[in-house]
């Protein structure tokens, strides 16, 4: 598997992974916009795995969700 394939699946793991800790949480994609200053677009698209994002997103999705960077990770390949 090449590099691109590779960040491909890393980015659609991401995006399932923040799906289920949103939908754990009962927060809509509107909340987590509206805690993040992140647009509900650009959201969902991190969510469906089909963008790159800056690593500050990363943070402020994590802060927004009360997610342990360390602990959302610990499962990924």
């Amino acid at each position: 598997m090449d590099d691109k394939a590779k960040a491909r699946e890393a980015r659609i793991q991401f995006g399932r992974k923040l799906v289920l800790e949103r939908a754990y949480r009962v927060m809509s994609l509107e909340q987590l916009a509206e805690r993040t200053g992140i647009s509900t677009s650009v959201l969902s698209a991190i969510e469906e795995g089909t963008t790159d994002f800056p690593i500050d997103y990363m943070l402020l999705i994590f802060d927004a969700l009360d997610i342990d960077g360390k602990d959302f990770f610990t499962d990924f390949k």
